[in-house]
C-alpha cells in the first residue's frame, strides 16, 4: 500500500467519524418524530427543539424529499456530506 494510499483511507475514515458525530448530535433533536417526514419538517422539528445552528446546516443538506425512516435520513446524509 503506497503512501498516498494509507494517506486517503485516513482522510475517508475522518470524514465517516466526523459525520458520525454529525448524525449523533441531529439525532438527539429528532428524537420521538413520527415519519414519514419532510425534509423541511425535519428542519423545523430540530428547530423547534432548540437544535444549534450546524445540526439545522447538516439537516439541510440532506436532499428535499420525504423519509420513511431513520435510516433512510442517515443515507442522505451520508450522501449529501460526500458530494
Amino acid at each position: 500500500m503506497t503512501d498516498a494510499v494509507r494517506e486517503l483511507k485516513k482522510v475517508i475514515e475522518k470524514s465517516e467519524k466526523t459525520l458520525l458525530e454529525r448524525w449523533e448530535e441531529a439525532n438527539n433533536y429528532l428524537l420521538d418524530i413520527e415519519l414519514p417526514m419532510t425534509k423541511a419538517a425535519l428542519v423545523e422539528r430540530a428547530r423547534f427543539a432548540k437544535a444549534p445552528d450546524n445540526v439545522l446546516a447538516f439537516l439541510k443538506r440532506i436532499a428535499d424529499r420525504s423519509y420513511h425512516t431513520l435510516e433512510e435520513i442517515w443515507d442522505a446524509a451520508k450522501n449529501a456530506i460526500r458530494q
